[in-house]
This record gives C-alpha cells, structure tokens and sequence, in this order.
C-alpha cells in the first residue's frame, strides 16, 4: 500500500509543478494583455495553494505590469498594498524591494510623483543591501524614466549611465532588462539633445532584442522612441511610418493605452507639418472614438482643444463650442484631480514633520498626552477636507450657473429668431396665396364665360379662406395656434362681401367658443365653413323674406361640435346625389378632421359634425 502511495506522489507532484510553469509559460508567451492576466493569475492561485513566496511575489510583480499597461492603476495600487502586508514579505527585504518597485511606477503613471521617488529610494536601497544586480538594474532604470518626465535631464543620465555600466560589470543577460535599459537611455539622449548616433544606437539596440525575443510590448516602445528620435530630426515620413507600427504593435496585443498614445504623436506630427486640415480632423475624430469607444484611459484634453481650435477657424461656431466645452471640462477634471492629489501630498508631509516635532517635544510625556494630540490631528484633518470640499463644490456651482446663464442665452436668441422665421413663411404664406387669388380675381374680370367666373371665384374664395388663417398667425404674431372664434367671424364677414353679390340682407347668428386651433384643423374647419355659407347665399334664399345663418362651435374638454343652418329650401336631391365639387371638399376635409357628420334638409340646411381636437 505505501509502495503504490509513493508511486502516485511520484507522478501527481511533477504534474503539479508542470501545470504551475505552463500556466507562467503561457502568461509570458502571450501577447495579449488579457490572456497573460488570465494565465498569470492561475500561476498565482497555484502558487498561493502550495506556499511558494517568491512565485507569488514575482507573479504579482508580473500581473501590475499588465495592469499598468491596460492602464488599470488603482487595482495594481491595491494588489501591491495587499501583497506588502503579507508577512513573509516584511521578513524578506528583497521581495519588499520588488513591491516597492512596482509600486513607484504606478505611482509614477498616476501622477503622484512624490510618493513614486519615494519607493524607488526605497527599493534602491533593499537591492543595494541585497546585492540583487537585476531588480538594482530595474530601479535605476526606472528612477531615470522618472527624473526624464519631470524633463531633469541631468539626474537621469546619470542614472541611467549608472544603469549602463552595472549591465557591463555585472554581464546581465535578462533581454527584457537590456531591452528596457537602452530604450530609456535612447529616449533620455534624445531628449537631452544628445549627438543623434547615440540615440539611433540605443534605439536599433532595444529594437533588435525585442524582435529577437518576440517583446511585442519592448518592439512597440523601441518603435516609438524611434519614431520621437526622427521627428526631432525632421524626417517626418520615417516617423510617421514607426509610430504607425508601434501604434499597431500595441493594439495587436491589447496595450490600448500605449497605442492611443502612439497614435496621438501621429497626429500631432501630421499636425505640425501642415497636413490638411480636414485629414487632421479626421484622425482626432478617429481617436476620441477609439477611445471613447473601448473605455480607455487616456487624457483626450488636447485633442478637444486643437478640434475646438480648427472648427473656429472654419467658423463653424456650434462645432467649436461643443469641443470647448468637452475641452473645458477635461481640463477641469485634470486641475481637480492634481489638486486632490496635492493636498493629499502637502498632508502628509504637513502630518508627518507635526508628527516628528511632537514625538521630539513629548517624548517623555504620558500617554494620555499623546492621545489627545492625535485627536488634535484628526479633528484638523476633517476642518482642512471640508474647507477645501467647500470651495471645490462653490467653483462646481459657480462654473455650473454660468454655463446654464451662458445656455440660456442662446436658448432664448434662438427662440426669438425661430419665432421671427416662422412670423416671415406666415407672411409668404399669406402674401403668396393673395397674389394667386388677385390672378384668378384678374381671370375672372377678363372671361365672358359666367361658370367659368363662377369657378374662379369659387376657387378664388377657398384660397382666401386659407390665407386669412396665415394673416392671422403673422398680424397677432401667434406661431402655434389661431383664435378659432375671430378667425371664423372673419372668414363668414369676407364671404358676406365675397359671395352676396345681390346684397341679400342675412341674418348672421354666429356664436363660437373661444379656443385655439392649430393650422391644419382651422385650414379644415375654415373651408367647411366657406362651402356651406356659400351655398346657403348662392341657392338657399329664393323666396324667403328673412334669410337666416347659424353657425356655432362648441367645445367640451376635447370634442368639438360644429353646426352649420338656414332657413333656406333645403339641398336639392340631384345636387345632393351628384355631389359637387363643394360637397365633396365638406367631406373630405370632415374625414381630414375624423370627425362624424350629419347633413339633414328637414326645415332648411343643417350640417352637424363632431370630432376631437389633436
């Protein structure tokens, strides 16, 4: 039994062990940014299940990585800290030195620069203790990156000379470690106007490994650097294609962060050499999508400026205004959040002196002293927060307030210009359709034909029953809706004037409900109206001594009942049968309103219809 348990243990541990370095194999082959979380994540669980510290450690260094360049900053931050706290790490100094690096360069790519020299100093020192070359490597590497950022050119080619030279002494052969070595020494001598050999050469050098090594993320760096070193020599087609590459490069294996940038020295060298405008707005447009689009951090402040900036210059007003504004903003946000991160800083400074001036002062002093000291501290740590959230929260409101005045504004000018636009088609409207009534008015006096003047006057009637509701909108300056009651008084006054020829004296009984139509239903109920007075004046009356006309509106809530009556003979049968032309604009305009109507000849005309108002 123990032979067949030994025999088991001799095949399941070296599996074990197999799956845990193709799990690291993996995360290191790819050159996708997911995958090799993913893989590495595995390494890690496996790692933390068997106890193995420095796997952990390194896994961990290799996962933040990653996370920077997918530009995932506060999950890296909060992985250091959680692996920091571990005890195995505080007893061995050069897993805390690894930390503390990493930690530096988040730091560093979050902006908080104080606290990013503080852990590589940190980190610097644990190497140097420990004699461990490569990490000693790595630092100085990384604190001249940072001394670069912050455009101190001589504190970085000292440190990167440093950084040199213990490659040679100690005879490193870590590609990735040379590979980021002379890539920031090409970009420290490019940038320090160092003579352009020496900056091809570290270049060509970091470019070579990475490729030889199959660094998709070291190739796409080198590429970029490059690209930096020939645009400062003015050969802009040589850059333009390396950033392209690198641009490339980076998005083939998920570094979005890294390509967007690449990308932005693209444009910016387009920029700079006068390319066409439209071909620069374009590939800022194209940009902010990539961006917006994939969720990806990166400052896109400069791009709404310089778009803002062009649309201006073309004079397209609305298109610099809205860039402004998103310019504005992002600006806003970035002040914001370097003044959070100053006052965090100034603090901590202010909170650790206090702290080392008490210790002196009272060091003798009981404890319940040093207790109320630290009340002290915190009750003015919450007065400086809400001082300082006061004012932020008054700037908020006050630039708030002037962007909704500033919004108002246009607002109402546009208003004012729509209402002024709509006013003029009225009057258009209006003077259009008198024009063609006066040339069918013209028609008439010229033809001998009296149906043909009776057509044309009929014609000429119905665009005049049409134009006075333009007349009106433009004479009482309404734009959504006229007076159903003046404008149904008007139009029965103008047909008495129109249609009784033969001066019939009518008794006109008119009582409408003062409502507001819009254009369509008082166009509608306008011709009914003009139909069926004209009528009772044209064939109603032969023979009756006091000729009468009724016509009345009310409305309830929303339904609207309309009557129209004479006293008249009634509708002939064969007219009623054959329906003319006039009988036939009464329904379709009823039908137009979707209303029900009722025609009856009992004791004269009557014409009832009900509909509901839209």
């Amino acid at each position: 039994m123990n032979r067949q348990l030994f025999f088991w243990l001799l095949i399941i541990i070296p599996a074990l062990a197999k799956g845990q370095d193709n799990n690291y194999d993996k995360a290191m082959a790819s050159q996708n940014i997911d995958s090799a979380i993913y893989y590495i994540d595995l390494h890690i669980q496996s790692a933390e299940n068997n106890a193995d510290t420095a796997t952990i450690v390194d896994g961990t260094c290799f996962k933040v990585r990653k996370l920077i360049a997918k530009s995932l900053y506060t999950r890296a931050e909060k992985l250091i800290d959680k692996c920091l706290e571990y005890s195995y790490v505080k007893k061995n100094k050069q897993y805390e030195g690894k930390l503390y690096l990493e930690l530096g360069s988040v730091s560093k790519f979050r902006g908080n620069f104080s606290k990013s020299i503080s852990c590589y100093q940190k980190a610097e020192k644990i190497f140097q203790q420990q004699a461990a070359y490569n990490d000693l490597v790595k630092c100085k590497t990384q604190i001249a990156e940072y001394y670069r950022k912050l455009a101190k050119y001589t504190e970085a080619n000292i440190y990167i000379n440093d950084a040199l030279n213990s490659c040679k002494s100690y005879k490193l052969s870590d590609t990735a470690i040379l590979i980021s070595v002379y890539n920031r020494a090409a970009a420290i001598a490019n940038e320090s106007n160092k003579d352009l050999n020496v900056t091809l050469k570290y270049s060509r050098m970091a470019l070579w490994l990475a490729k030889k090594t199959g660094n998709k993320d070291a190739e796409a760096t080198s590429l970029n650097e490059l690209g930096f070193t020939y645009q400062n020599q003015n050969k802009v087609d040589s850059a333009h294609t390396l950033y392209l590459l690198a641009e490339e490069t980076w998005f083939s294996i998920g570094a979005n962060s890294s390509a967007v940038h690449a990308m932005y020295n693209r444009i910016t060298l387009k920029d700079r050499n006068k390319a066409p405008i439209d071909t620069i707005i374009r590939m800022y447009k194209y940009l902010i999508d990539i961006v917006t689009r994939n969720n990806i951090d990166y400052p896109l402040r400069e791009a709404y400026g310089s778009l803002s900036n062009y649309y201006l210059s073309f004079g397209d007003t609305g298109m610099a205004y809205k860039y402004f504004y998103l310019y504005h903003g992002k600006t806003l946000d970035e002040i914001t959040q370097r003044n959070d991160i100053e006052i965090i800083n100034v603090t901590e400074q202010y909170e650790s002196e206090k702290a080392k001036q008490e210790v002196k002062r009272v060091s003798n002093e009981l404890s319940d002293s040093l207790l109320t000291i630290e009340a002290k501290s915190s009750e003015a740590k919450r007065m400086y927060f809400f001082i300082s959230l006061l004012v932020f929260l008054l700037l908020v409101i006050a630039f708030l307030l002037y962007r909704i005045s500033n919004a108002n504004k246009k607002l109402s000018d546009r208003n004012k210009e729509k209402d002024v636009l709509i006013q003029e088609i009225h009057h258009r409207v209006k003077n259009n359709l008198q024009f063609i009534s006066s040339l069918l008015n013209m028609q008439t006096n010229s033809s001998a034909d009296d149906r043909e003047k009776d057509t044309l006057n009929d014609a000429s009637r119905r665009i005049r029953a049409m134009a006075l509701v333009h007349e009106m909108l433009y004479n009482h300056k309404e734009t959504t809706g006229i007076s159903i009651k003046q404008y149904l008084q008007e139009l029965v006054l103008s047909l008495d004037q129109l249609v009784n020829s033969e001066k019939i004296p009518i008794d006109f009984k008119l009582d409408f409900q003062d409502e507001n139509f819009n254009v369509s239903d008082s166009i509608a109920l306008g011709i009914i109206t003009s139909e069926l007075v004209s009528n009772s004046m044209k064939h109603a009356f032969g023979g009756i001594t006091k000729p009468v006309i009724e016509v009345a509106l009310k409305k309830n809530e929303n339904k609207v009942v309309y009557i129209m009556r004479d006293n008249g003979s009634g509708i002939k049968k064969e007219i009623e049968k054959n329906k003319t032309l006039g009988l036939r604009l009464i329904d379709i305009f009823s039908r137009q309103l979707k209303g029900k109507y009722h025609i009856s000849s009992a004791d004269g005309y009557k014409y009832e219809l009900e509909f509901i108002t839209r």
